[in-house]
C-alpha cells in the first residue's frame, strides 16, 4: 500500500514550528485580518490548529464569513455578537434553513464540526431559542401562576 506523506515548510519567528503545506493560503488571510482590524496579526491568539475566537475560525473561514454583527466597523470573534453572525453566515452559506430537514441540518453542521455529540447540543440550543422566540412577549413577561392554593 502507498503510504500518504504530508509536506511541511519550516516557519521561524518567536518559535520555530512545522507548517502542514495546506495551511499556507492563512498566512495570506491572517495578515488581511491584521489589515483590516488595524492589530498585528501576531497578537491574534488562537488554538494550536490555527483557529480564533468564539466559533473556533480559521483565518481563511473568517475572510469569507465573518460578519459585523453589533455594527461598530471592526469584526471580532471574540465578541459574541459578531461570532453568531459570522456562525450563522458560516452555516446560511452551506445551506442551513430553519425549514430544511433535520438530516439536512445536521450535514451542514457536520462542516463546520464533525462531532455528534456538538451537532446534538447545537440543535438543542437552536431549539431552545426558537421556541423563546416564539413565545409571544406578553406571555413571557407574565408570571407564572402560583401553585400553592388561594384563598
Amino acid at each position: 500500500s502507498r503510504r500518504r506523506h504530508t509536506r511541511y515548510i519550516s516557519v521561524t519567528g518567536v518559535q520555530t514550528c512545522a507548517l502542514p503545506i495546506s495551511f499556507l493560503p492563512e498566512i495570506p488571510a491572517l495578515i488581511e485580518i491584521g489589515k483590516r482590524n488595524k492589530i498585528s496579526p501576531l497578537k491574534i491568539q488562537g488554538s494550536s490548529a490555527g483557529a480564533f475566537g468564539l466559533p473556533q475560525f480559521l483565518p481563511s473561514a473568517f475572510i469569507r464569513f465573518g460578519m459585523d454583527g453589533d455594527r461598530n466597523g471592526i469584526v471580532s470573534l471574540y465578541h459574541p455578537s459578531d461570532a453568531a453572525w459570522s456562525a450563522a453566515n458560516y452555516l446560511s452559506s452551506f445551506g442551513y434553513r430553519d425549514d430544511i430537514p433535520i438530516e439536512e441540518k445536521r450535514a451542514v453542521i457536520w462542516r463546520y464540526n464533525k462531532s455528534d455529540a456538538y451537532i446534538d447540543a447545537v440543535l438543542a440550543v437552536s431549539t431552545g431559542i426558537r421556541a423563546e422566540l416564539d413565545t409571544p412577549a406578553e406571555a413571557a413577561n407574565t408570571p407564572a401562576p402560583s401553585e400553592t392554593p388561594q384563598a
